[in-house]
């Protein structure tokens, strides 16, 4: 397992990433943010998940791409529920790149 370096979002961080969603995201699926401290013993939050409905190009690559955009990058991918589509539920999880 890859050990990551402690960041911490700051609150400007925290409202570009859902104001960019809520602006560019539109129409490409349905997400939900999060931010979390991956440790769970310190009030930093370290990772960005993002719970992502919608197809694989349109939704999730997107999402990718927006949060690569933001100087983050995708780490983890959980797919959640799938029906042999390319549509499909997924959590990704974001650290900032150089983490």
């Amino acid at each position: 397992m890859k050990i990551l370096k402690k960041f911490q979002i700051t609150p400007k961080e925290r409202e570009t990433i859902e104001k960019t969603f809520e602006e560019k995201f539109s129409g490409n699926g349905q997400y939900d943010i999060w931010f979390k401290d991956a440790d769970g013993k310190s009030s930093n939050v370290d990772v960005v998940l993002i719970s992502i409905d919608g197809d694989w190009k349109h939704s999730h690559g997107y999402a990718d791409y927006l949060m690569e955009e933001l100087g983050y990058k995708c780490e983890y991918q959980g797919v959640t529920e799938e029906d042999g589509s390319d549509w499909y539920t997924a959590t990704h999880g974001y650290v900032k790149a150089g983490a």
